[in-house]
């Protein structure tokens, strides 16, 4: 369960990143941060773990943004 949450978000925040031309970093780190709330068996994210996530995010966004306007 937890998994699909987070692909829907992850699809969610390429999706709203691209539109607005964010990284999607604005819904990954709150929605990270926000896992022990949603599910009380999982492991609480620290914030460093969350912006790191959010920074390779935005590298692969980046990368495939390249490939696509080159």
């Amino acid at each position: 369960m937890m998994s699909v949450l987070l692909l829907f978000v992850g699809f969610f925040a390429a999706a709203f990143g691209s539109l607005l031309g964010l990284g999607g970093g604005v819904i990954v780190v709150p929605s990270l941060l926000a896992l022990d709330y949603i599910f009380s068996n999982a492991e609480q994210v620290s914030t460093q773990t969350a912006a790191g996530t959010s920074l390779a995010v935005m590298v692969v966004t980046g990368i495939s943004s390249v490939i696509a306007y080159a």
